[in-house]
């Protein structure tokens, strides 16, 4: 019992970055509804009211497992469009 709760906080501690915690992630696509598509950890970030291009600070608030959801903290760069 006690090696599967060490296990168990092992997996916890090594999985996506906490809901406080803070990434840096590049929009590159625009998903179906108009979230801002991008990659952590090889994982698919959606980041409503972004656009491709953009250089972001995120505040992951949802881990779904196979794909994170973040909102905007700061906008680090972005394309300008004429």
């Amino acid at each position: 019992m006690e090696d599967q709760v060490k296990l168990r906080r092992t997996m916890i501690n090594h999985s996506a970055p906490g809901p406080e915690a803070a990434s840096t992630v590049r929009i590159e696509t625009l998903a179906f509804g108009g979230d801002g598509v991008g990659r952590i950890d090889g994982r698919a970030v959606f980041v409503p009211y972004s656009a491709p291009g953009d250089l972001l600070r995120v505040r992951i608030t949802s881990d779904k497992g196979r794909y994170l959801r973040a909102e905007i903290q700061e906008i680090i760069d972005s394309i300008e469009f004429e």
